[in-house]
């Protein structure tokens, strides 16, 4: 089970990311408040460049995002709540998509750039599957996975420089969407991972819940499974949310390493 760390050790051991290599999941005690938050948009989390290529930096696409293979999707057995959601394999529905936006970015207002945002590397796959239906208290679910071919520096320091720039969107989410509650748990080294629960109250009076869970194998990859929920003021989910999954992450990476024996 990943250890519940401050965000201060969250933060230290995300630049040791390289050296560990062990996998585990969520536990839910740390907590951060700003209910003075500005809620102005973030023009872009993260500066580190990768290094270990021939030039150290990644150049951008050329030709067509060769598709996931169904294997590195998580079962939606190992999704939280699929007991009773039921959800679709994330699979039998995922789309090839080369610049898949992630929740966290789409939620928190974020945007992800530069030579951080591994989307722009070459020989890299990506895609995203969107599961659920929209509705006042319904739960939806998204997993986004972006995978590089290789397992040299620069992919694997690209996978940890991202993951390191998804968790600052994470950190900065009360100053770019105005978030109330933001938990993050784990230390994000990669071989592991870490999760996230964010509350962001909405401008109709409304309350978006967001259950993050990211998965960093060993390998240049990332995955991103998002849950949220949007209900009315003094509403609740349909869905109870239950006890956090401790095994949610550890899904995630078995999924990637296990289909692409690089991790």
């Amino acid at each position: 089970m990943l250890r519940t760390r401050t965000l201060l050790a969250a933060s230290t051991a995300v630049l040791a990311s390289l050296v560990t290599l062990t996998a585990c999941g969520p536990d839910d005690t740390t907590t951060k408040t700003n209910p003075n938050a500005s809620g102005s948009p973030s023009t872009g989390t993260g500066t580190a460049t990768p290094t270990g290529g021939a030039n150290g930096t990644p150049t951008p696409h050329t030709g067509a995002i060769p598709p996931l293979p169904a294997g590195v999707w998580i079962a939606a057995k190992d999704i939280p709540l699929d007991s009773a959601v039921h959800w679709a394999e994330p699979a039998s529905v995922a789309n090839t998509n080369g610049s898949p936006q992630l929740a966290v970015e789409q939620f928190c207002k974020a945007q992800i750039t530069g030579d951080t945002d591994i989307r722009s590397f070459p020989a890299e796959s990506a895609g995203q599957a969107k599961l659920g239906t929209a509705g006042a208290g319904q739960w939806q679910a998204q997993q986004t996975v972006i995978h590089l071919t290789g397992t040299n520096s620069i992919e694997m320091q690209g996978a940890n420089n991202f993951s390191r720039a998804m968790q600052d969107a994470v950190r900065n989410c009360a100053k770019t969407a105005g978030a109330t509650d933001v938990h993050e748990f784990g230390d994000g080294t990669v071989g592991a991972g870490w999760a996230d629960s964010i509350t962001i109250p909405q401008a109709d009076g409304q309350t978006l819940t967001l259950h993050e869970y990211i998965g960093v194998p060993g390998g240049g990859a990332v995955s991103e499974l998002a849950l949220w929920t949007v209900t009315p003021k003094g509403g609740k989910p349909k869905v109870e949310w239950g006890a956090a999954d401790p095994q949610v992450v550890d899904a995630l990476v078995k999924a990637d390493c296990n289909t692409y024996k690089d991790c």
